[in-house]
């Protein structure tokens, strides 16, 4: 768990993210920073070929995406990280052929990590304004350089 950050496995269970993070003090959506880790599986294919799936899929499902940011680097465990920053305004479907763009830009930081040959961790880090992303941005460092994995 981040420094001055609480783990929590049961408030992001109906979204199915097994374990989310948030400031102490704070709440899971609430108005302030959050942090999240999911699994996505590459399915026979490789960890650039995640990559470009999550980003088309999730840039086509927003409003006003933007990647602001990226970087690769390989952890002490020699796992090999890319993390992106992107910003988007959230949409909300509707009966017709139309949708909501909400008002609020969301700023989010993703950690995705090669762990194995089957799986990549995906850290996020999301974040409602940008003073809070800064401030909450060495919450997702931190996170990415704990993460231990086992291969059998």
């Amino acid at each position: 768990t981040p420094p001055g950050w609480v783990a929590d496995t049961e408030a992001g269970k109906t979204e199915g993210a097994p374990l989310v993070f948030y400031p102490a003090g704070g709440t899971w959506r609430g108005d302030n920073a959050n942090l999240y880790v999911r699994v996505l599986f590459k399915a026979g294919g490789s960890f650039e070929t995640v990559l470009r799936q999550e980003a088309e899929g999730f840039s086509e499902s927003v409003a006003e995406y933007s990647e602001t940011g990226s970087s690769r680097e390989r952890l002490n465990s020699g796992l090999s990280v890319v993390t992106r920053t992107i910003t988007y305004k959230s949409l909300t479907k509707t009966d017709s052929p139309f949708s909501i763009v909400g008002d609020n830009k969301v700023f989010e930081a993703l950690g995705f990590v090669d762990a194995s040959r089957e799986v990549v961790l995906l850290a996020v880090l999301t974040s409602p304004s940008e003073k809070d992303h800064a401030a909450a941005t060495d919450a997702l460092g931190a996170l990415i350089r704990s993460l231990k994995v086992e291969t059998k």
